[in-house]
This record gives structure tokens, sequence and C-alpha cells, in this order.
């Protein structure tokens, strides 16, 4: 596997994960749902900028693209992402047809999940885990626990978290590449 798609590329875990796989020489498409203010990403997307193998797509262009043009077989759904929640997966159609779509034998997708959350989102991932499961697509869920913006904190504590987050992204990606 030397293709990777990140659905919500740009924030916490997805950021994570996409660095890492770019230092291991992947090719990463980040997917990311564009916003009036996106200032808060420019440094992400710098980093990313420079990286030859890194291809950034507005959500709603990649949900628009035939999956013909896609040569990743592996899906990573970053769902702390604002826009790539479970219930915003659930409402908005063209969004869950297109990871079905992408629900094939010899994919993979892999939620990295909110272990608890406000949103009951964990009562929608069961019924689109099942559907993809029944493509017999393989299907990976990680629930972890909700990052706090390293906004406001001091140096070290923001690095800290920065450092807990880096050795959660390691040992998903672990877990995923002995599967």
């Amino acid at each position: 596997m030397d293709k990777v798609m990140i659905l919500g590329a740009l924030q916490e875990f997805g950021f994570q994960m996409t660095n890492r796989l770019l230092e291991e020489g992947y090719e990463v498409t980040g997917i990311h749902h564009y916003t009036e203010d996106e200032n808060e990403y420019s440094e992400h997307r710098m980093m990313f900028g420079r990286n030859a193998n890194y291809e950034e797509i507005d959500l709603t262009l990649w949900m628009d693209r035939p999956l013909a043009n896609e040569n990743s077989k592996v899906l990573f759904i970053n769902c702390f992402d604002d826009h790539i929640q479970i219930s915003e997966i659930e409402r908005n159609d063209t969004l869950k047809n297109k990871l079905l779509e992408f629900a094939q034998p010899n994919h993979t997708i892999i939620f990295l999940h909110p272990f608890i959350n406000s949103r009951g989102d964990k009562l929608y991932i069961h019924d689109l885990v099942q559907e993809m499961k029944k493509r017999n697509t393989r299907v990976m869920v990680f629930f972890l626990p909700e990052n706090n913006s390293l906004k406001g904190k001091d140096r070290r504590e923001a690095m800290k978290e920065k450092d807990e987050l880096c050795d959660v992204v390691e040992v998903i990606w672990k877990l995923v590449c002995d599967q």
C-alpha cells in the first residue's frame, strides 16, 4: 500500500496521520472541507505543500470525482474533523454514498472516532460499518479520547499532548500495517 486518502487531513489526528505517512514516503491525498476561515490550517498546509507526495482536495470536489480516479486502497476517516463526523455523514447522502462506493473487497477503511461525545455519533457508526463489511471491505474502528485544543496551553503542556498524539498515531498505523 503506497497511496492513502485521509478524510479530515488537516485536523488533529488526521494531521498527525498525514504527517506520519508522508514521513514514511507514502503518497497521501488529504481531503478537507474548505470553510470561510482557513487560517488555522495554513501552517499544516505549508508543511504538507512542500511535499511532492501530498495532494489536497476539497471534500465537495472529492465527492464528485469518479472512484476510478482513486489509486488508494486505504481511506482514513477522521471523525474528529467537524465536517467528517458520523452524524454529518448520515445527513449528507452524497458523502455517505461516496464512502460506500469506496467500500470494496480490496480496500481498507479506518475510522478514527471520538470515544465519547455529546452528539451520539457512536449510534450511527455501527450501521455504516456493517454496510461496509457486507461489501467485504476491511474496516477498522479506533475509538480515541477527544483531544482538547492545544491553543492556550503553555508550551511544555502543548508539546506533551502533541507527543502523546504522535504516539497514538504510531500505534494505529502499526496495527493497520500488521493486519
